[in-house]
């Protein structure tokens, strides 16, 4: 059986960047950065950041600020693993809202 569903194409880190400068709450932002973290290529456009925290089961300040440990500024690969940790952190102490729910954590 053919399927007639191709994959995202892989975002340069220019592109990721420029995305993320893009969009100016920093909640959806963080959401954003979380999407492109699991390897997800969706750029998700404004009016979708609240259907994702709502299909998720998450409240509308999800994730949260971003908390990074120090990191050298010059060093790319220390503040691509500290992005990393901050995900693995937020999505290992998310909660839903709803007690019971058996809504994923991340992502439809």
């Amino acid at each position: 059986m053919t399927s007639f569903v191709e994959a995202f194409p892989d975002l340069s880190p220019a592109e990721k960047k420029a995305t993320l400068a893009s969009i100016p709450n920093a909640m959806d932002r963080n959401l954003q950065v979380i999407v492109f973290e699991v390897d997800c290529n969706y750029v998700l456009l404004q009016h979708q950041f609240h259907g994702v925290r709502a299909l998720v089961g998450v409240p509308d300040d999800f994730p949260g600020k971003m908390m990074l440990k120090e990191h050298n500024e010059s060093s790319p690969e220390a503040h691509d693993n500290a992005v990393f940790d901050w995900v693995v952190k937020v999505l290992r102490n998310c909660k839903p809202r709803r007690k019971g729910s058996d809504r994923g954590v991340l992502l439809a």
